[in-house]
C-alpha cells in the first residue's frame, strides 16, 4: 500500500503486547477519573499530561477523618467526606478550585453517602450500612438532586467502585438473603432497574469488582478454598470460563480487594497479597496463565497500574515494582515507601508523560519517573484508599484527613481540544477506500500507524504533506482499527 500522496513503501510487522497502552486508551476512556475504574480495564493510566512538579493549583480545607477515592468528570469532581459513621456527606467541588458545589447525604442518617462512580452527568452513590443490602442512586452531577432509586441492592465495600457499560450501564455486586448468595448485577443508567444478574462467590463480600474489556467482564472468586478469575458475558449475564490462581509461596496468599488490570493486548494481570503476581491470556474460549512473579507483603486494596508504555506497577514489601507485560521480569524496584511494609496500600496512576502517581495509605504522595526514581512527594495526612485521580486537562487530585488538594501541569486548559489530545482531524469516519488526516502543523513529518483491534501494525507511513495527508485503505479488512498519531490516537472503522 502507498499513500496517494507519497511512494513510501508500507512495512507491516506485528508490535509488542501493550505498545498501544498510552494511545488507545483515549478511546475507552469515557471520563477523567482513573483511581478505581474510570477506565473500563481498571489500567490506572490516563492519556493526558500530568504534572511533573508539586505545584499546587490550591488546597482546601475539608472536615473528614481520612481520603477517599476522587471521581472526575467535566471541570467537577465528587468524593466522600467521613464524618462519621452516620454522616458522612459526598460532596462535589469544582476542579478548577475546590468550591464546594453541593453536598448530600442521602442515607437518611442511617449511614455514609458513598459515591462509586461519575458519568455522563450523574453521579452514583450508595447507602452504605454494611447491612449488605444497600440502596443506589444516581445525582444529577449539577445539582445533586435525585434522579431515580435503583429497586436493586448493592453490597459494594467502602474501597470499590462501579464500572460502565459503553452505554453507562453500572456493573456493581450484590447479596442476597437469606440465600446468603453473591451477585453480579447489571444496573441501567437510565432508571436503576436491574437488567440481569450472574450468581458468584465472592472473595470477601462487597470487596469484588469487574473489570471490562469489550463485551467481557472478569472478577475474582473464591470457590472452595481456591481463588478463581471468571470470564462473563457483559450482555447476558452469563458465566464463560475461569482459570484458577496459584499459590507460588509455602501457606499461599490472600485475596486483594481490587480490581483485575487488562493491558491493551487484553493480558489480565492480577495481584495476590503476600504470594505473586500472575498474568493470563484469553483467547476467546479459555483463560490461560502466562506468568507469575512473586511478591512479598500483605497490601491490601492496593491498585495495581500500567504506565504510558504498558508495563506494570504494583506492590511488593512496602516498595512498588515495575514489571514487564509480558515475562513478568521485575524491571525497576522503588525506595521503601511505607512504614508498616505488610500493611501497604498503594493506590498507583499513570498520565501520558512518563511519570506514575503513588499514595501509600499513610501520609505521602509520591511520584515517579518511570524507571521508579523519585522526583518529589507531599504530605497528606491519612491518605487512606485516596489515590492521585486525573483530570482531562492534566489536572491530578488527591484527598486526605481534613485537606483536599490539587496539582497542576506546567500549562492547565479547560477546553479538550486545547490539551494536545485532539490536534488533528480524520474524515472519513467510518472510511472505505480512503481516510485523510489534516495534522497540526507542529505534527507534518510525525508517524503514523494503524493497528487492528488485536494490536497488530498493519500499515504505517509519516504525516509528509500540508495541509492533508491521504492514506490508501484498499486492500485492508473492514473492521474497528486505531489509528496512532504519536501519542495521540483515533478509533476508526474502515467498512
Amino acid at each position: 500500500m502507498n499513500f496517494a500522496s507519497s511512494n513510501s513503501t508500507v512495512t507491516r510487522h506485528m508490535v509488542l503486547l501493550g505498545a498501544l497502552l498510552g494511545s488507545t486508551l483515549l478511546m475507552s476512556q469515557a471520563t477523567g477519573w482513573n483511581n478505581g475504574g474510570g477506565d473500563p480495564a481498571r489500567t490506572g493510566h490516563v492519556p493526558v499530561i500530568g504534572p511533573t512538579e508539586n505545584v499546587l493549583l490550591w488546597q482546601v480545607n475539608a472536615a473528614g477523618a481520612f481520603g477517599s477515592p476522587v471521581y472526575i468528570e467535566g471541570d467537577r469532581f465528587v468524593t466522600m467526606r467521613f464524618l462519621g459513621l452516620a454522616f458522612s456527606p459526598v460532596e462535589c467541588r469544582s476542579l478548577n478550585t475546590g468550591e464546594l458545589l453541593w453536598s448530600r447525604e442521602v442515607t437518611g442518617g442511617m449511614g455514609r453517602s458513598l459515591p462509586i462512580g461519575f458519568r455522563d452527568g450523574q453521579v452514583y452513590v450508595m447507602r452504605l450500612t454494611e447491612s449488605l443490602e444497600d440502596s443506589l442512586f444516581a445525582l444529577n452531577a449539577q445539582t445533586g438532586d435525585r434522579i431515580w432509586a435503583s429497586p436493586a441492592t448493592i453490597s459494594n465495600h467502602i474501597t470499590c467502585s462501579a464500572n460502565f457499560a459503553p452505554n453507562g450501564d453500572l456493573f456493581v455486586e450484590g447479596w442476597s438473603w437469606p440465600q446468603t448468595q453473591g451477585y453480579m448485577r447489571r444496573i441501567s443508567r437510565i432508571d436503576g432497574s436491574q437488567l440481569w444478574e450472574c450468581a458468584f462467590q465472592p472473595v470477601s463480600i462487597g470487596a469484588s469488582e469487574i473489570t471490562v474489556r469489550g463485551n467481557t467482564g472478569y472478577f475474582v472468586e473464591r470457590i472452595d478454598g481456591v481463588t478463581i478469575i471468571t470470564a462473563l458475558d457483559l450482555t447476558t449475564g452469563e458465566r464463560l470460563y475461569s482459570h484458577p490462581v496459584n499459590d507460588t509461596q509455602p501457606g499461599g496468599g490472600g485475596e486483594n480487594y481490587c480490581a483485575l488490570v487488562i493491558d491493551q493486548a487484553g493480558t489480565i494481570f492480577y495481584q495476590k497479597l503476600g504470594d505473586n503476581v500472575s498474568a493470563f491470556t484469553d483467547d476467546g474460549t479459555q483463560l490461560s496463565l502466562l506468568w507469575e512473579t512473586s511478591i512479598q507483603g500483605y497490601a491490601p486494596f492496593s491498585q495495581m497500574c500500567l504506565g504510558d508504555d504498558g508495563t506494570l506497577y504494583a506492590p511488593s514489601n512496602g516498595q512498588v515494582i515495575r514489571l514487564d507485560p509480558l515475562t513478568g521480569a521485575i524491571l525497576n524496584t522503588s525506595p521503601v515507601l511505607a512504614q508498616n511494609p505488610q500493611l501497604f496500600q498503594m493506590r498507583a496512576s499513570s498520565p501520558a508523560n512518563d511519570v506514575i502517581y503513588v499514595t501509600d495509605g499513610e501520609e505521602q504522595v509520591h511520584v515517579f519517573t518511570p524507571e521508579l526514581e523519585l522526583l518529589w512527594s507531599d504530605a497528606l495526612p491519612n491518605l487512606n484508599t485516596s489515590g492521585v485521580s486525573i483530570a482531562p486537562n492534566g489536572l491530578v487530585v488527591v484527598t486526605g484527613a481534613g485537606l483536599i488538594k490539587a496539582y497542576k501541569p506546567t500549562q492547565i486548559t479547560t477546553d479538550l481540544q486545547e490539551t494536545g489530545i485532539i490536534t488533528h482531524s480524520v474524515h472519513p469516519n467510518p472510511a472505505r477506500d480512503r481516510l485523510v488526516i489534516t495534522p497540526d502543523p507542529a505534527d507534518i513529518g510525525a508517524p503514523f500507524a494503524l493497528h487492528d483491534a488485536c494490536g497488530r501494525e498493519v500499515l504505517r507511513g509519516r504525516l509528509w504533506h500540508a495541509p492533508s495527508t491521504s492514506i490508501d485503505l484498499s486492500g485492508i479488512p473492514s473492521g474497528a482499527y486505531f489509528l496512532r498519531l504519536g501519542r495521540h490516537a483515533e478509533r476508526v472503522i474502515i467498512e
